[in-house]
């Protein structure tokens, strides 16, 4: 297990023998190989299959973070490519906790780290490629991208109008487009994303109130409603989580 950080264009990601799972701690990025290309932000997860060489470069500015996982053989991410699925707001939040026990504490013992790798290697084992796969063409998958993008670049939320202006679509036609490529509409879309970054800020502060209000929650009450909806506990609870003995 690798947290890394993506400081550059152009580098090379070689997984070995073993399959890769990479889950985005913050930012955004491209995985490039010989036959493709995918993009994916906080609420995806690659599957690279094992000696694949991909080429990483920024799809943003900020910062790009990722936690990389060597993982047993298994279906996905063994057909030629690589594989990026929805990833399950569980396993944000184990991957996001595990990264922040190991950057808080240089000797984290044993025992959490292999339970936290446990929890995350089978959330990895029990997902499933989609089982209807998107019949939109290249210009709705490439508009579609274009909303992923303008969501991506800032830490508020985006109205469908603002949205639809920008990309020159009509709401209701992008509203079910968006739905259809990505199998979830953009407000929920946007609410995981924010709701994902503050995972990793919370990891670095304990003013909820300030992390509630920079991500575009009204309140802190809000804020607390929709992670305990998202993450199973609330935002304090998680903070506790990050401390072991």
């Amino acid at each position: 297990m690798t947290i890394r950080s993506l400081a550059s264009e152009g580098v090379p990601l070689v997984p070995g023998s073993r399959p890769l799972a990479l889950i985005p701690l913050s930012g955004s990025l491209y995985l490039e190989w010989d036959a493709g290309a995918v993009w994916m932000d906080l609420n995806q997860i690659a599957l690279v299959p094992g000696n694949m060489t991909l080429t990483q470069r920024h799809a943003d500015v900020g910062d790009v973070v990722y936690i990389s996982i060597s993982c047993p053989p298994g279906p996905l991410g063994q057909a030629g490519g690589c594989t990026v699925l929805p990833v399950g707001p569980d396993l944000q939040r184990e991957a996001a906790r595990l990264a922040t026990l190991i950057s808080w504490r240089e000797n984290l013992p044993s025992p959490v780290r292999d339970d936290a790798l446990r929890t995350i290697l089978d959330h990895v084992a029990a997902m499933e490629p989609p089982r209807r796969p998107s019949v939109a063409g290249e210009r709705s998958r490439a508009l579609v991208q274009r909303v992923r993008e303008l969501v991506q670049e800032t830490s508020a939320p985006r109205s469908l109008d603002d949205l639809a202006s920008r990309v020159g679509a009509s709401p209701v036609y992008l509203t079910s487009l968006f739905r259809q490529v990505e199998g979830t509409p953009i407000y929920r879309y946007q609410a995981r994303l924010r709701l994902a970054r503050s995972l990793s800020r919370l990891g670095e502060t304990d003013d909820i109130t300030t992390v509630a209000m920079d991500l575009g929650f009204a309140s802190h009450s809000h804020f607390s409603t929709a992670f305990r909806v998202a993450f199973g506990l609330t935002p304090s609870a998680y903070r506790a989580s990050l401390t072991v003995g």
